[in-house]
Order: structure tokens, then sequence, then C-alpha cells
């Protein structure tokens, strides 16, 4: 444990200013590789072959529709033990499920491209994929327009019982959360979604739930280097009403060619 805070200590030091004081504290054991990319951080479990969790923050600035997708899914070069592969995915049923979206990375062709890592993605359903995860994910855009810096974390629900797919043994997780914090002028506010893998789904705003039951279920500390006070009033509460769930997104015009 003191290795890996040590370790976090470190990177921090070098990290871009939207990853710093943010990254989740482990209260538990995990199974963890922290490794940087170019707009976003994450936390890889060998044991899973997928994150823990993911990381970047956004600027409504940021919200540039230049890069084009470029769907160059590939495992992770970076993860030191190795990362899931696209054999394992292979006539699995499952979709290559972004956790860090690659419609928030169009600002560079570098950032867009490292979101197709196979360690920036999890086994999912195409309903789960493309309904109600998309959905968040268009969502949480339209919120960061509507904000001026937004740090989101998402990941995967791990523990041991999960089943697994391909050679190397990619764990599928049933449930998916997301914590998006936000901070505009001297405001701030915090919310989090739990999200089951299944069809029909619900509505965005009936999966919201406290950050607090995602740490009690993840093992890990998110946002620790808040305020004591501020941390624990905006984890504990689900303020739903704080956030406009009809909001829409439409990407800035693109000012730079890539």
């Amino acid at each position: 444990m003191m290795n890996f805070i040590f370790f976090l200590v470190s990177l921090l030091s070098t990290l871009s200013a939207y990853a710093i004081n943010f990254l989740p504290m482990p209260t538990t054991h995990h199974q963890s590789e922290v490794v940087e990319k170019a707009q976003y951080v994450l936390s890889y479990n060998e044991e899973h072959e997928v994150a823990n969790w993911v990381l970047t923050s956004l600027e409504p600035a940021m919200m540039k529709n230049c890069a084009a997708r470029s769907n160059s899914f590939r495992s992770d070069p970076n993860i030191s033990t190795g990362s899931a592969t696209l054999q394992d995915y292979k006539n699995s049923g499952y979709d290559r499920g972004h956790l860090i979206p690659a419609g928030d990375m169009k600002m560079s062709s570098t950032a867009m491209s490292e979101t197709f890592f196979l360690s920036n993605m999890t086994p999912q359903t195409s309903n789960f994929n493309q309904g109600q995860w998309q959905e968040l994910e268009s969502l949480v855009r339209a919120w960061v327009m509507k904000g001026s810096t937004t740090t989101i974390i998402s990941g995967p629900i791990l523990h041991k019982k999960l089943p697994k797919i391909g050679p190397t043994g990619v764990s599928v997780p049933k449930f998916h959360y997301k914590i998006i914090y936000q901070v505009k002028g001297k405001l701030s506010k915090m919310i989090a979604f739990l999200m089951e893998d299944k069809t029909p789904y619900e509505s965005i705003e009936a999966y919201s739930v406290s950050v607090d039951e995602i740490e009690d279920m993840t093992g890990w500390n998110f946002f620790a280097e808040l305020d004591d006070d501020i941390e624990e009033d905006l984890e504990s509460q689900i303020r739903s009403q704080d956030w406009d769930f009809n909001a829409t997104f439409q990407y800035l015009p693109c000012t730079t060619s890539y």
C-alpha cells in the first residue's frame, strides 16, 4: 500500500494540471498499475485485465469536433504485464466498451487514438454500450459545456467471481460507475451513477447514487484531496436536482486541423 501511495505522489508531480490532486487512493488491497496518457490516467488491474478506474478532466474549450474517431482498437504497450488483446474480444459476444469515451477526446488525434487502447475498455453488451452508457456519456459532455472544469472517473465494479472472456481472461463486469465532479467559479457539485448491464434500461437519473456507495463497492477513496468537510458533504448526498438531465450536447466548431 505504501509503495502505491508513494508512486501516486511521485506521479502527481509530473501530471498535467487536469489530474493534480484527484487520483483515487486505495482503501483496501488492489492490483494496480497507474499509467498516464495524454488526456487521462488509468489504474490497470492485471487480475481482471481491465482498469480499476480511468480519470480525465475536461473544460468546455476542449469540446472541439476536430479529431476524427480512429477505431484503432489495440493492446496497450504501456501496461508492463500486458493488457487485454483483440483476440480476447473476438467472437465473445461483447463490445469493447470505452471507459473514457472517444467522444470526449476530439481535441487532438493523439487523445482520440489513446482512447482505443484496450486498457480503456471493458466487455459490455451492445445494448448497454450503445444504450444507457452512451446516453450518460453524451449527457456528461453537455454538463461539461455548462461548467468550467469537470473531472470524470469511470470504471467497472470488480470482484473475484466475475465471468471471463478470451485467452487472457478479461473479466466481464455486471456494473459500471461514473463519478462527475464539477467546479464553476466558487461553486462545486458532484454526482455518481451505478449502471447495471441489462435491458430494458431506466432513465439516466434513476441510476444516480452517492459517491460513498461507489467507494464502498470498489475499495477506492475518490477525491481524497478535497477538504474533509467538503468531501463528506459532496460524497454522502445524492443531489440529482443540481444537474440538468434534459441538457443536450453539440460539439464546438472545429478550429484546428489534425
